[in-house]
């Protein structure tokens, strides 16, 4: 699955707002969310602003190449947000956060985007208006 984009909805109220799961052996590339604004969570399981996972069902795939830019959450969820790649093969990589927000501060990396970097991704990046701060691993939070 590739060249997926969710631009300029208004969600009043979600479990997880961004959610990308791959379990089936798929590749899941180049997908956007753009000019997304979001509300509350509702109060179901999850509680994540975002969850990325690769779990293995029926094989294992890869995710890659998504940008996140000028979303915008009023207020943060009670679960931290995560990604999860599954093993050396099985990846998140390049994830590209652009002026996100929650209410209303910029996130100019993972801590402050309330977001958990978990094994086997790669290449997450914060770019707030004219300046880039990358992060490796969870470590340079």
């Amino acid at each position: 699955m590739n060249n997926i984009r969710f631009v300029q909805n208004q969600v009043i109220q979600s479990d997880r707002a961004m959610a990308i799961y791959c379990s089936d052996g798929a590749d899941i590339s180049n997908i956007s969310f753009t000019d997304n604004h979001f509300e509350q969570n509702y109060p179901d399981n999850k509680k994540r602003m975002i969850h990325f996972q690769i779990s293995n069902r029926k094989g294992a795939g890869q995710i890659r190449d998504v940008l996140i830019k000028n979303c915008s959450f009023k207020k943060p969820f009670p679960q931290n947000s995560t990604l999860e790649g599954l093993d050396g093969s099985h990846m998140i990589t390049d994830v590209k956060f652009e002026n996100f927000s929650i209410a209303g501060r910029l996130c100019r990396n993972a801590g402050q985007a309330n977001l958990e970097i978990e094994d086997y991704v790669e290449n997450v990046t914060f770019e707030v208006i004219d300046s880039i701060v990358s992060t490796g691993s969870p470590a340079d939070n």
